[in-house]
């Protein structure tokens, strides 16, 4: 497994910066490569609520299965993918005077299909980029 570790200060309180990465449907907005999220889960996000998703990374699709394994408002999310991507997504966040320092770690297994036509370094540079603008998607959009 690969493991990408990201900070950013954001000019936000914490919460707003949660509710807005907890929302599957936001992730299309910010998250670089993904399709679409659908088969969204009811209600608020806690343990066990799920969705499927479509990401296509250097021109080959992949789907499947996010489900948020750990949740604690403001402070902590977890979510692990299952599917043709496999991955754990973590989320910690630390506020201070109204800002909010957001930790992000993301541990992956790089498909097959993808090294079959590029080297795993190069697939993990892009993976750093993508997670790189990701965070700086949602600083942004929650700072406005």
């Amino acid at each position: 497994m690969d493991t990408l570790q990201q900070q950013i200060v954001v000019n936000a309180p914490a919460k707003k910066i949660m509710e807005f990465v907890s929302n599957p449907k936001n992730m299309a907005i910010v998250l670089p490569h993904v399709i679409r999220n659908y088969n969204i889960s009811k209600g608020k996000p806690a343990p066990g609520f799920t969705f499927d998703w479509e990401f296509a990374l250097m021109g080959i699709p992949f789907k499947g299965t996010w489900k948020i394994t750990k949740y604690t408002s403001s402070k902590l999310y977890v979510a692990q993918t299952e599917g043709m991507i496999k991955s754990t997504w973590t989320y910690t966040f630390a506020e201070k005077n109204g800002k909010t320092t957001w930790n992000a770690t993301v541990e992956y297994e790089t498909p097959k299909k993808l090294l079959a036509r590029f080297a795993q370094s190069a697939v993990k540079r892009i993976n750093e980029k993508d997670l790189d603008r990701f965070l700086n998607n949602v600083k942004v959009l929650v700072e406005q």
